[in-house]
């Protein structure tokens, strides 16, 4: 969730200037998530999910818009960070095939 909200902010603020930034309402997020078919969750876990990352520190609310906190900000980057190495090396191994003879054994 942390991660998608993310991502989410980065695609919005992508293209602004440094001192400008969007932000979103909690329902509106909760809406995306449901319709991007992402999410297996009704809106009602969708939403206590949130309430958790709040707990933890990770998301305040500010006139009901959800804002991501420092600490949330460096959780993100870390899983962020984790996910892309996951993703260059799937990308790297079904791309390249090895040049040496493989040996099959059976079992």
């Amino acid at each position: 969730m942390l991660f998608s909200l993310g991502h989410y902010y980065n695609a919005l603020n992508h293209d602004l200037e440094k001192v400008l930034s969007l932000h979103t309402s909690k329902i509106t997020f909760i809406e995306l998530c449901i319709q991007s078919g992402l999410f297996d969750k009704k809106e009602r876990a969708l939403y206590m999910n949130l309430e958790t990352l709040e707990q933890k520190k990770l998301l305040s609310y500010d006139q009901g818009r959800v804002f991501l906190t420092e600490v949330g900000v460096k959780e993100f980057r870390k899983i962020d960070a984790e996910i892309t190495l996951y993703s260059k090396t799937r990308g790297y191994f079904s791309e390249k095939k090895p040049k040496r003879k493989l040996q099959t054994t059976f079992i």
